[in-house]
Formats: structure tokens, sequence, C-alpha cells
């Protein structure tokens, strides 16, 4: 176990202490919180002072007012915006030019604070109030209850005719602007003289501030604050006045266009792509302009923030967040995005390579796990044992299409401790493709082929698991990974327990290591793919019959890695259960496409199609000897499917003897399936036998039967001894069918029965119970194959040219 060092990287005690004891309630006789904030900045530059001063003004605005640094300022600064927000910027110039960029900073945040802004939703408004000096009118409810209420794509359309606003202020002219972008988009509108900003954060139109009120009226669905939003727009506005004003002189272009903004891939894909693809949904395709920082995905415009004027746009920039959650909208969405993927990358990969295996590597600035690198060459080792050949995919840092130095540092530091991991474990570079930097797409390109996975639960989670839906294991420290549980479907993950996961305190220079480093034990790590793998490819399964349903369940979706992965986990689990090469080949018969259950019902038959789609003028439907099942491989497969015929099996329920089976039943199941087939044939053998030459006059069909035998016949009672062991359950079973002799035969082609004389309770059997009751019948004796006639003739080579000649012959007869 490594030893952790704990190291404080934060502001000193002494300083904790100073702030902390500052009072926030103004107290004449002592030094005005504000000003001893301002005064210990100056003093030691530390950015905590600023904080102090901020949460002071926050907690206690009465406080800025009495402020001698700051009162006499923000006075002015008042009264300056005043005319400022009417045009004249002549007196908030003078302001401004005299303060430095972090005083300017501090009067702009306390300038707000003294004087906030009221923040009022459209349900709280009432014609005829005056709100901060605008009169409410039944007209501009009218006007924002459409703007504000509207669907995400009406509130498009409404952004783009510059008519609509015509009537929101009576007959006044309205012209819009463009787009100020400073931290969300802001985009200008002014009515004569009185100017206006609507805000987009998580629709395309969310609210309408006017300055000159100090007013905000947002939409009443809204989640956010559009007040917290406007202390960035004003400081920027306080730094550049010239371009604010030119601003209100330019022409929008009336384009609209959609804004991803969001730094984080994350926050990228779920919330701000999801609401353009919910747009797109809607009839509304829009340019995409991307922030320089959240261009993980390829095309579209990229934006940065080099100069002032970079933040002023003739666009109008709207976003819209609709989160992608685990809901029908979603499943739709990510599809989408695999689609896309698909496009621009083309198909999968050829799969010779062997199972595809997505592994992430999370180490970095923000994040560690200690034991990772000796954690990712285990994987690869059971990776390996679980699944043989394996080809990696190697996800890491997702980088955008602008990267920065960070980005930079921090693929090299993903790329170098996969070095590490391919050094120790034996990668070739053959066996695996990096994604470390890759965009979102190419990433979801690669996820969307793995068969297992493992990764840190939140971003790098969102490709394999929410998106692509593949199964595997994720990790992270305790106090995130309960946070980011819609980064994964729980159905397809096991993550690592709380208990074996310890959140660390690692030295470095981010204060936030204490919410992304853990340690988790090489072991514990892989308890949980073990854990997994189970999920994901025996789902629990203990017992065969659990087994059985799954592998015929992977084997219909065609996929072979699933297949292999649980045959490996049925041989592991189930190495001591004797029927376990019955169990994978019975899996493997009713796993295949083209096999399908036609009809059933428990305890009694089963029929099967065992060549779906084949097309041929011969139908056989065979019987299963005594021994027979359900879930057996039917007599004459695949031989009769090989040979072109389309192949009908009629399973017993297990020691029925096809006694539940009434004549008529099976008539009225068959008959349906049999239209159109020319030449029809019954095939069996010993009680198929028996079952071929009874049910065959039910369907018209040629009855190949050999060494036919019904135990449970009264006839055979004197051989009883013979035929079971006394005081089986063959004693209490019952002969149920009605005797051939009361069935109407005389349509019914003669039969082909393929026996050995020699046997005594065959020939008896066939001598006076089946014999009496056909006008003519073609015998094939096999002298010395006793009851298994048929088993000869395979054996020496003979059976399948004997079918085939035989179906040749009553061809052509007709």
């Amino acid at each position: 176990m490594i030893s952790w060092l704990r190291k404080i990287t934060t502001l000193s005690d002494d300083v904790l202490a100073k702030l902390n004891s500052i009072s926030v309630t103004p107290n004449m006789k002592v030094v005005n919180p504000l000003d001893e904030c301002w005064s210990g900045f100056l003093s030691e530059k530390s950015p905590a002072w600023l904080q102090a001063l901020a949460r002071n003004a926050s907690d206690a605005p009465q406080s800025i007012a009495s402020s001698e640094v700051f009162g006499a300022d923000v006075l002015a600064f008042q009264e300056a915006l005043k005319s400022f927000h009417n045009g004249d910027e002549r007196a908030l110039n003078r302001c401004v030019q005299k303060a430095s960029s972090t005083y300017r900073g501090q009067i702009a945040l306390l300038t707000l604070l003294a004087h906030p802004v009221a923040e009022c939703s459209l349900d709280t408004l009432v014609a005829g109030v005056d709100v901060n000096g605008l009169v409410v009118t039944d007209a501009l409810l009218v006007a924002l209850q459409q703007l504000l209420e509207s669907s995400a794509a009406d509130k498009v359309g409404l952004l783009g005719n510059s008519h609509l606003w015509d009537g929101l202020f009576g007959q006044n002219k309205v012209c819009l602007h463009g787009t100020l972008l400073v931290d969300v988009p802001f985009i200008g509108i002014s009515i004569g003289a009185l100017r206006a900003f609507c805000l987009s954060l998580q629709s395309p139109l969310d609210g309408i501030y006017f300055p000159s009120h100090r007013l905000v009226i947002c939409s009443n669905k809204l989640r956010f604050s559009c007040a917290d939003r406007l202390t960035k727009l004003f400081s920027w506005i306080l730094r550049n006045l010239h371009h604010y004003q030119a601003f209100w002189q330019q022409a929008a272009t009336s384009q609209v266009c959609y804004l991803v903004r969001d730094k984080r891939p994350y926050h990228v894909l779920l919330d701000e792509l999801s609401g353009l693809y919910e747009l797109q949904e809607l009839g509304c395709s829009l340019p995409t302009v991307f922030f320089e920082r959240s261009s993980f995905i390829e095309g579209g415009k990229t934006i940065g923030f080099t100069r002032p004027e970079s933040h002023v746009f003739s666009d109008l920039l709207v976003s819209n967040h609709h989160r992608a959650d685990k809901d029908a909208f979603s499943s739709r969405y990510f599809q989408y995005l695999k689609q896309e993927a698909e496009k621009r990358y083309g198909s999968s990969i050829s799969t010779d390579r062997g199972t595809i295996v997505w592994l992430s590597i999370s180490g970095g600035e923000k994040r560690r796990w200690f034991e990772e690198a000796e954690a990712l060459e285990a994987f690869i080792h059971w990776a390996r044992k679980r699944f043989g050949a394996c080809h990696f995919y190697v996800d890491g840092w997702t980088g955008p299409a602008v990267s920065s130095v960070s980005d930079s540092q921090q693929i090299a530091q993903h790329q170098q401790i996969w070095e590490k991991v391919c050094q120790c474990a034996g990668v070739q570079p053959d066996e695996y493709t990096s994604f470390i930097g890759a965009g979102i797409l190419r990433k979801i390109w690669g996820a969307s082929q793995a068969q297992f996975f493992t990764s840190c639960a939140g971003t790098p989670s969102v490709w394999p698991s929410l998106i692509c839906r593949v199964p595997g294991g994720v990790h992270n420290s305790i106090s995130m990974i309960r946070r980011v549980e819609n980064t994964y479907y729980p159905s397809n993950v096991v993550r690592v327990p709380d208990q074996c996961i310890t959140d660390v305190n690692e030295i470095g220079e981010n204060i936030r290591w204490d919410k992304f480093s853990y340690s988790i034990s090489v072991d514990d790590f892989l308890s949980t793919l073990d854990d997994a793998y189970e999920n994901a490819f025996g789902s629990g399964c203990r017992v065969p019959g659990e087994f059985y349903n799954k592998l015929i369940v992977a084997r219909k979706s065609g996929n072979a890695r699933w297949v292999a992965a649980l045959e490996a986990l049925c041989q592991e689990r189930l190495a001591s259960y004797r029927n376990l090469p019955h169990l994978l080949s019975s899996s493997a018969f009713f796993g295949d496409p083209a096999v399908e259950v036609l009809a059933e019902e428990p305890g009694n038959y089963r029929l099967i199609d065992c060549n779906v789609g084949c097309k041929s003028d011969v139908v056989f439907v065979t019987f299963g000897k005594v021994s027979s099942h359900v879930d057996h491989l039917p007599f004459g497969y695949p031989f009769l499917g090989r040979s072109g015929f389309k192949h009908l099996h009629m399973a017993q329920a297990r020691r029925t003897s096809y006694q539940k089976l009434s004549f008529e039943r099976f008539s009225e199941i068959l008959t349906p399936l049999l239209r159109g087939y020319r030449y029809r044939f019954t095939y069996g053998p010993s009680l198929g036998g028996y079952a071929a030459l009874y049910y065959s006059a039910a369907i018209g069909a040629h009855a190949i039967a050999g060494s036919p035998r019904l135990p449970l016949h009264p006839e055979n009672e004197q051989y009883k001894g013979v035929l079971w062991q006394p005081g089986s359950y063959w004693d209490e079973a019952g002969y149920e069918h009605v005797p051939l002799s009361r069935l109407d035969l005389t349509e019914c082609p003669p039969p082909f029965i393929i026996y050995d004389p020699t046997d005594v309770i065959d020939a008896n059997f066939i001598q006076h119970c089946i014999a009496p009751n056909f006008t003519s019948i073609r015998f094939l004796e096999v002298p010395g194959s006793r009851h298994a006639s048929l088993l000869k003739l395979s054996k020496g080579g003979e059976l399948k040219a004997l079918i085939l000649e035989y179906v040749m012959s009553i061809r052509g007869q007709k």
C-alpha cells in the first residue's frame, strides 16, 4: 500500500484566520470590511482577499455605500451608467480611465451588488405595473409570452423574423444588432433609444435584459438566473466601451447560428449538441459555431477570443440545452451520433484482429488513479485470458480541434502512461489503436466496435457505455463516482464498490486533487471486471438452463465475440456438468438465425423450422426417437437441408412418446404450413418411425420409417421386461393414440419401412400393428442391424443415397 503525504496548498493559517475575523456587519467604530479586504489585497496580492471582498459585499451590500475606497466611485459609476445606456458614454469613460483593471473589476461587481438588477419571471408581471420605470402593457405581455414561452424551434424562427419585434413596444421600429458573446450570447435589440439584450441560456431565447431599467424578464421555465450572467458582461463593457457602442451601430445579418460553448466534452455532447439535434428533429437546421475549446466534433466554424472585437458578431448566436438522458430521445440522439461517426470514418475495421477491447487512461493534471499503470497492465493479461486474441482501443484525453498547451500536456501524459503499459504487458504496435487526443465522433466510432471496456466513470464512460452500450467496468473516486451516474448505464456496467476505493489528497498545485485522486488495488479492480464480464456475457447465469437461454440469445444476435465469451464462461462455470456438450450443441442449433420455433405446447411438442427461408418443392417432417426431447438436435439435421429439402421437425416432450399429440391436432398444425409443397415426407427412427407412419395420413405424406416401434403400444406388453426396467416410469405411462386401424389410411401413400426382420419386437409390431392397416408397403430389410437399421446404413455410407434415391423415385412418379 502506498503511504500518502498530505500537503496543504491553499492559504496559510494566519491569512485564513485574518479573513475569517473580518465582520460582514458594518460598524462605524471599526474599519469597513470591504476596505480591509482591499487593503489586504494591495499588501499581499492574494486573490483570496478579493474573494473575501466579494463575499462580504454580497452578504452586506449596505457596506458598499459606506466604503471609503469604493463608495463614491460606485455612486459615480451608477450615475454614469444611466447616461451610458442612453448612448452617452462620456461620463462612464471618465470613470473608467482613472481606474486600474483590478479596481475596475471590483467597481463593476460592487455596482451590481449595490444596485441589483431585478429579475422577474413572466408569470409575475401584471399589466399596468411599473417595474423599474418600465410600464408593463397588455401588448408587451403578449409579445413576451410569444417570445419566451414558445418551443425551441419557434424561438429560432422568431429571432430571425424582425417584423415580430415591431409590435413589442407599440409602433416603434425594432432593430437587431447581432450578438455580444460574453460567457453566454447577448443578442442586442433596440427600440428607438431603448436598448435590450436577449439571453440564450437553456433555449434559443430565455430572457430579455433592459440595462437602463436594471431589469431582466425571463421565461417561467428557466432553470438558471439571467442576472448572474451580467457581471461578466458589465466587466467586458467597462474594458471595451468603444466596441460596445460600435456594436449598437451595426445591423444584424439575421442569420441564426447554433453556439456550442462549454469547455468540457461531456457537457458539449450531452447538453449542447443534443439541443442542436432536438432542433434538427423539429426541422430547424442551423450552422454551428464552436468556442475553440468546445470544438470536440469536427466541422463547424471555430471562434476564439484573442481581441476584444472577437466577442462581437453580426449573426444571432443561440444555444439550446436538452439534457441527453436515458430516454427515448437520447436513444435516437445516440443512434444519430453513431451514424454520423460512421459516415465520417467508415465502417468498422476487420474483426480478424481479435476481440476489440476499449480501455481508457484517466491520469493527468486533475485526476490520478495511483495504481493505474499497474492495473492496466493486469487488465491486458486479463482480457487476453478471457477473450483470446485482442485488439485494444486506447482512449485518453479528448482533444478539441484547436488544442491548447494544456491539451498537449495532457495528451503527452496519457501517451506516456500507455507506453509504460505496452512495455510491461508486451503489447505490440499492431495490437492497439490509439484514440488519445481524438475528438468525440472518432471516439464514438471506435467505441461502437468494442465488445468490452474499462474506463473512469464520467466523460470517458460516455462513449462506450452510454452511447454505444458496450458492457464493462468503471472506476473513480468515491466523491465523484456517485455524481456521474448519468454517464453510464448501470445495466451494462459494474463499478468498483465504494469499500474498495480510497480517496486521496495528493501533493500538487491543483487544489482539487482531493476530489479526483484515488487508490484502488489491482485485485479489487480485476474482481470488478470479473463481475462485469459475467454480468455481460453470463448475465448472472448460475445453472445450465440460464446459460443455455443466454447462448441462444447471443447466437441469434450474430455477435460472434459475445458467443465465444459466453461459451468460455459456460465451460468455466459448468465444467462438471455431464450434459455440457449437449447444452453447447443444442444452443448452437436453436441460436442459428435460420432456425425458428413455429409452434409449441409445453409438456407435449415443439415444431421447429430447421431452415427458414428454404425454397423447395419437397418438405420433410421428421420425428425423434424415444429418448429425444424438444431441445435435442432434430433427426435428419443438417442432411435434409443441405440436400435442398425443406425440413420441419416435430419434437416430443420427454417421456411422452407423442401420445399427447393427437392425429387431429397434428393435422391442424401442419396442414396450413405445407401448402405449396408438392412432395411431402415424414421420416424418423424407432419411435420417430412409428410417428412418421402414424401422422403421414394427416398430411398426405410418404412415410419413411426406420425400425418403427412404440414401446407403450399394447402389442408390446409382452416385451416390457425387455423394453424397460421394471418399476420405471414406463410402467405408469399409457397408450393414448387412436389406433392405426381406426384411422382412414385409404388415401395415404404407401410407406417405406426399413428394418431387421430378425428383430423379434420390431417384426412383431410391424406384422400386427402396421402392415394390416396399409394397402401396400415398401420394405427394405437390413439383416443384423437389430433395432438400429438406419444407424447401420448411415455407418456404411448408404443412408443418404438411399433417401435421395427414394425422393427421386417419388418425384418420377408424378
